[in-house]
């Protein structure tokens, strides 16, 4: 709200708003070809985070006459086999409750896929949604931790042999991870001396 309020404010004749492939994701599974037509239909509470920024930014174009644009940021999984599972909860933990049980976590970190990236040509490893490893040059070592990188060098992970979740978003945007690496390591040194 505040970057649309100081748009408007600003003088901006146009804002482009980074959404998500999310506000779209309640049809990933069905066989329906996806087109502008179809209603949004979010499935997880980023992606309806993300819907509600959108119309937030209708609300602006309407009353305000400032134009904008929202860019649903996604990806084209180039293998067939996208199930639907666990990892769509997107929680495993809150305020030290479990929400998903330990068989259900082994399935979700299970590598269901790997390979090289097609997009970025670096070698990938996927279980139910997310990307197994960690950050750096040991990642694909690092079988007990899942998470994702987000646009701009934000990144959340958890390592189910430490319990330890790590997430981290940035408001300067760089093409690494080397921000979201820096402070997993500084975090993990804090913890260790505990």
């Amino acid at each position: 709200m505040n970057v649309f309020q100081a748009a408007r404010r600003n003088g901006a004749k146009r804002l482009v708003f980074a959404s998500s492939n999310w506000v779209m994701a309640g049809y990933r599974f069905g066989t329906e070809r996806l087109t502008t037509d179809l209603p949004p239909w979010p499935i997880n509470p980023y992606g309806h985070s993300k819907l509600f920024g959108e119309r937030v930014g209708r609300s602006f174009a309407e009353q305000h006459n400032l134009s904008v644009i929202a860019f649903r940021i996604g990806w084209c999984q180039r293998e067939h086999g996208n199930r639907p599972g666990p990892h769509m909860a997107g929680w495993v933990m809150r305020d030290g409750v479990r929400l998903i049980s330990p068989n259900r976590l082994r399935e979700v970190t299970a590598v269901s896929a790997s390979g090289t990236d097609q997009v970025f040509g670096n070698p990938s490893t996927w279980g139910l949604g997310y990307a197994i490893g960690g950050l750096g040059p040991a990642a694909q070592d690092s079988n007990t931790v899942f998470g994702v990188g987000g646009v701009g060098g934000s990144f959340a992970c958890g390592d189910t042999a430490t319990g330890i979740a790590f997430a981290v978003t940035k408001n300067r945007l760089t093409p690494d991870f080397n921000a979201a690496a820096e402070l997993r390591k500084i975090v993990k040194k804090a913890l260790a001396r505990e």
